[in-house]
């Protein structure tokens, strides 16, 4: 190996490593670096007792089906094998992962005529040391899918902006808040009000919060058509000295519709399918009667079916029972299929 190729082969694998996908391309510069015709990378994991094989572009078939056969085998030391038919195969493994996912990382080169196997074990520590940082990048990913997807289950609208408003992330409400372009729109990216008053409010608010101020205002956002301000407040995280600061805007609807838990309440309340019916279309703002005549029943039949849910709701009129079902449904209403 050349002087300076080692740092040369960390390049590829750490980029590779970020890109995801499969090991192909570091396996084909590193395997010309080495002067190898080809290269196998065999990733075994430990603890799920699974095996992952990467190989060279050009990498004959009898060549990866050799080091299959040797995807057990952990090479401490650099090894250099004759293979018939094949030809000379240089091998050295080592270590990575974190401790609930241990990996045993090996990479085998083939050469047509013998060769020094050492430099294989600088190979083998940087594709480790790659396999790792995949592990973490993939473990960042995973982490940061399941928090915005907690993000849009909830019934208030979040966005998370810098110190100039740029929106870098919003769940699912505040998108539909966007887009009904009522009082809140977005431009270049750039969260602005329909009111200028409102917008110079909303800057100074996201400026106190990430100044560190613990009690940043309540910022009433004006809507047209006169209906009810959105109203937002500004939540700031402590951050590293030179970290870009970002703030956490949550933004309530008054007018929205309190979301419809179906599930949720039928596992909480052991509610029957005629009782849902009944709590889903009160919080919906329907009438008894109109109830009754979605329904095909008879309105006595709806008031009798309504005591028995409210029994179970441990209320005893309808305005307590609307109450009681919205504290009851953390969630925003499932999106419809289509």
């Amino acid at each position: 190996m050349a002087n300076g190729t080692p740092l040369q082969c960390l390049d590829w694998w750490l980029e590779a490593s970020l890109c995801g996908g499969d090991w192909r391309d570091p396996l084909d510069r590193t395997a010309a670096a080495l002067g190898a015709e080809a290269m196998v990378l065999i990733c075994r994991d430990l603890i799920a007792k699974s095996t992952i094989v990467s190989m060279s572009s050009d990498a004959p078939v009898e060549f990866v089906l050799h080091c299959r056969s040797l995807a057990g085998e952990r090479f401490a030391r650099p090894r250099q094998m004759h293979a018939r038919g094949l030809g000379n195969i240089a091998a050295a493994s080592a270590m990575a992962g974190s401790p609930s996912r241990r990996q045993c990382v090996t990479v085998l080169a083939l050469h047509y005529l013998k060769s020094d196997p050492a430099p294989l074990q600088a190979v083998a520590a940087i594709a480790a040391s790659s396999a790792t940082a995949r592990q973490r990048v993939e473990a960042m990913q995973t982490e940061s899918a399941l928090k915005s997807a907690a993000l849009d289950q909830s019934a208030f609208g979040v966005v998370i902006v810098d110190e100039r408003l740029r929106a870098v992330e919003m769940n699912q409400s505040c998108r539909a808040m966007i887009a009904r372009s009522d009082g809140l729109g977005l431009v270049q990216d750039r969260l602005l009000c329909r009111d200028r008053g409102d917008q110079a409010t909303l800057a100074t608010a996201v400026a106190a919060a990430l100044n560190g101020e613990l009690e940043a205002p309540v910022v009433r956002i004006r809507r047209a058509s006169g209906a009810e301000p959105y109203v937002a407040r500004a939540i700031c995280a402590k951050a590293p000295p030179h970290a870009e600061r970002k703030c956490l805007l949550t933004i309530a609807d008054p007018d929205g519709a309190p979301p419809l838990a179906g599930e949720l309440w039928r596992a909480m309340f052991d509610l029957t399918d005629c009782e849902l019916a009944i709590a889903e279309g009160m919080v919906a703002g329907r009438k008894i009667v109109d109830i009754a005549g979605q329904r095909g029943v008879s309105v006595e039949t709806v008031r009798t079916q309504t005591k028995r849910m409210f029994e179970r709701l441990n209320v005893s009129s309808q305005v307590e029972a609307v109450a009681r079902l919205s504290r009851a449904a953390p969630f925003r209403a499932a999106e419809a299929a289509g």
